[in-house]
């Protein structure tokens, strides 16, 4: 009887400490989560522009990168559009920096309403200018998005407190399937000369960069 005895008071004390474990592991498992969602808010946060509530650049930097190998892996076609608000400086010097702000707003308010597709996104690159990614887009379709952006904003007034004003867009698209042997960079940096060509051309329209700079056409 006593070695009975002992035997169930060893199995209950089996059982109170696996169920203690199981109770210890779910409670770990929840706490786990929490903090792993309160990580992803705050990750979410990180990746959002302040003044536009659009993507900023540091969630450019990772998506660009994270395209541009899947289209190097899947040999799929990717585009990127580089966008700056022509005069913008002037803007600044003549109503001052708040209205300066709602025509950043209204443009990134524009720009993110034509993107039709959730795998497209449009990011403020850095003060006036923004970044378009746009995945298994090719060149003519990412020069009509652009188009369609240059267009609506050149047919609209930003409403200011300064007064309605008017502004002009100039883009520079560049698209290409990656290629292993290929700067990560290197598309970047032809969307950044088709912006630049935009600007030397008469600003107010979109340039594509193929195998050399092309103009498009301004309105």
């Amino acid at each position: 009887k006593a070695q009975e005895e002992v035997i169930r008071v060893q199995q209950e004390a089996q059982l109170d400490l696996e169920y203690k474990v199981e109770e210890r592991t779910f409670e770990l498992e929840i706490a786990l989560k929490e903090l792993a969602e309160k990580n992803r808010e705050l990750e979410e946060k990180n990746t959002i522009d302040a003044l536009t509530g659009i993507r900023n650049r540091r969630f450019f930097d990772k998506k660009y990168v994270a395209e541009f190998r899947r289209s190097r892996r899947e040999q799929s076609e990717l585009s990127v559009v580089m966008l700056d608000i022509d005069h913008f400086k002037s803007v600044n010097d003549t109503y001052g920096h708040l209205v300066g702000d709602e025509c950043i707003k209204f443009v990134a308010t524009v720009a993110k309403n034509q993107l039709k597709r959730t795998t497209d996104d449009v990011c403020r690159y850095g003060g006036e200018e923004f970044a378009l990614i746009l995945p298994n887009t090719s060149a003519e379709g990412a020069i009509a998005i652009a188009e369609s952006i240059r267009k609506f904003i050149e047919n609209q007034t930003v409403p200011t407190p300064a007064g309605d004003l008017e502004l002009r867009v100039s883009c520079g698209v560049a698209t290409a399937v990656c290629q292993i042997n290929m700067n990560e960079k290197q598309l970047l940096d032809n969307a950044d000369q088709a912006l630049y060509q935009s600007k030397e051309s008469g600003r107010n329209r979109v340039t594509a960069f193929q195998d050399k700079i092309t103009s498009g056409e301004s309105t």
